[in-house]
């Protein structure tokens, strides 16, 4: 039917753009690209460089708690918001892309970039706002500072939290998301990610609902069930629509693989497409990113464009604790979101951005396995099997 063509072309796509969530100690090493992490360039001399420290594939439960806890002050970069160069919220980060009617946002007028994206080699740092606080780092209150060299971050007192500009998606919360790689509703990340977005995709092409209406049940999605910050939410949410309107014939075969063969170990088709579509300026207005946060993902990267970053450092001499009971906002109280082997919250009556992805919080061996439970999820919700 070709109702399933598209929704398994989507949930290809879908998954290459989210990643494929590993549930792995936060010192294992993964193979990315043969048994490389990463693909290896010619100024390693042919070999596989060390995974060192500052580098994670998944982050241990008590940093991913420390960082959920932590509360921006909304008086550094962390207040910077997606917005038109008169101030209006309405905006559309990806205006440079061809009128889609399958797109949000045609209508509106481009975003303007967040303060620091001009500079050069710039790296964004976290500071606490709140002064010495009580010792600990659970909870506490946070800015973000641009800084330009090394000594400007001294200067700044502030932790490096990645390499490049601050930007929307450079929150603490943000970086617990992608660290973890479990979502706020206990899925595991592209789980929950591939069912939000299929869900518009279904409701917006398959059923004809409005655009408008589902984009901003699509941004809602990211921020309430994968856990996004408001900001960073809205980026995904422009991201996602882009890429299952533009990608989908690229992605529709693509069968699993993110990379060809070693040693160049090439990015597919599928991942290519949204790239040269739209990764410009999403990184322009996330700032964070996986690799320049020291991240790994499914897809292999060069190994060269990794950052080394010990976001442990945050909390100083002392160390991250295992747990911060009973501090922080809503982010921290689940109680170690990186972990992923705790049982996933009930799914609240009439819930649809959950109906459609499996209740396992363990990631899958394979993309394969999340595209036909992504399939056959949604098939059943919109009763066309």
């Amino acid at each position: 039917m070709k109702i399933i063509e598209i929704l398994a072309a989507t949930a290809v796509s879908l998954a290459i753009l989210f990643g494929e969530s590993r549930l792995a100690l936060a010192e294992d090493v993964p193979e990315l690209c043969g048994t490389c992490w990463c693909i290896d360039g010619s100024s390693s001399g042919g070999s596989c460089p060390a995974f060192k420290p500052g580098h994670y594939d998944q982050f241990a439960p008590g940093l991913s708690e420390v960082l959920k806890s932590l509360v921006p002050a909304g008086s550094g970069v962390e207040a910077f918001r997606l917005q038109a160069a008169d101030g209006s919220s309405e905006c559309n980060p990806f205006y440079h892309l061809e009128p889609n009617e399958k797109m949000p946002g045609g209508d509106l007028p481009p975003c303007v970039p967040p303060p620091a994206a001009d500079l050069v080699n710039p790296s964004c740092t976290v500071r606490f706002a709140d002064g010495a606080g009580d010792g600990g780092c659970c909870g506490r209150t946070y800015e973000l500072v641009d800084a330009v060299d090394d000594d400007d971050t001294a200067n700044t007192d502030g932790v490096l939290t990645h390499t490049g500009h601050c930007g929307v998606c450079s929150t603490m919360q943000d970086l617990a998301v992608i660290g973890s790689k479990v979502a706020a509703s206990g899925r595991s990340l592209d789980t929950q990610s591939i069912a939000c977005s299929s869900i518009f995709v279904v409701n917006t092409g398959t059923l004809g609902k409005d655009l408008d209406t589902e984009f901003n049940t699509l941004v809602s999605c990211f921020a309430e069930k994968v856990g996004y910050s408001a900001e960073c939410a809205k980026l995904w949410a422009y991201s996602s629509a882009a890429t299952s309107a533009l990608c989908l014939e690229s992605c529709s075969g693509l069968g699993g693989s993110y990379n060809g063969p070693p040693p160049e170990c090439e990015l597919s088709q599928c991942i290519k497409c949204s790239e040269t579509a739209q990764q410009e300026q999403f990184q322009m207005f996330a700032g964070r990113s996986y690799v320049n946060s020291g991240i790994t993902q499914p897809i292999a990267r060069a190994c060269d464009s990794f950052s080394a970053v010990e976001h442990e450092a945050i909390c100083g001499a002392d160390g991250v604790p295992d747990t911060c009971s009973g501090g922080g906002d809503d982010g921290g109280g689940d109680g170690g979101g990186g972990d992923g082997g705790s049982e996933p919250p009930p799914t609240p009556p009439g819930d649809d951005t959950t109906s459609v992805a499996s209740t396992n919080t363990c990631s899958y061996d394979r993309m394969k396995t999340v595209v036909l439970l992504v399939i056959a999820g949604i098939a059943l919700f919109v009763d066309v099997v």
